[in-house]
């Protein structure tokens, strides 16, 4: 399998290169990513709780769905790509806001989409461990009592949302 390649972007989003995600992470170069937020029609957000066995913040939640954006590849098409590869679905989607995740891992530009579905979702990949719907505001009491239950871009992206 090909390791995945990333456009490099500055502080204003502008690409300037490319790099593996390998460098990305170990050399913290800023690249994009995606978080989608799902709600159900009763305003109740999704969250993933992310596999014990993935690479990077294990057993944390996070956005309903999220990912890197492919070198080349838009914001759009990442957000469309990761909801199929993490939930098995596909709906309209409406641009949110954009936030920068900073940690000592990755160093992101993150565009935040949101969409209404009710599910049923498939967990085809392996990092999503579990999905649940929750009351926003609960989710952001969550975030501001136990930050560390987060990701450090989901509690950027909660933030977005006020």
């Amino acid at each position: 399998m090909a390791e995945e390649v990333y456009d490099v972007v500055d502080a204003q989003d502008q690409v300037v290169g490319r790099a593996t995600r390998e460098t990305c992470h170990r050399q913290g170069l800023i690249h994009r990513a995606v978080h989608i937020l799902i709600f159900n029609p009763r305003g109740e957000l999704l969250l993933q709780e992310r596999s014990q066995a993935t690479g990077t913040f294990p057993g944390r939640l996070t956005s309903s769905a999220s990912g890197h954006v492919a070198a080349g590849e838009t914001y759009e098409e990442a957000s469309r790509r990761e909801l199929l590869e993490e939930l098995g679905i596909a709906v309209p989607l409406e641009r949110v806001g954009f936030v920068r995740s900073h940690d000592p891992v990755h160093m992101q530009n993150i565009t935040v989409f949101r969409g209404i579905a009710e599910g049923p979702f498939t967990k085809e990949d392996a990092s999503v461990e579990k999905l649940t719907f929750l009351p926003l505001e609960q989710v952001r009491q969550w975030v501001r009592a136990t930050p560390d239950k987060f990701t450090p871009a989901c509690r950027a992206v909660v933030a977005l949302l006020g």
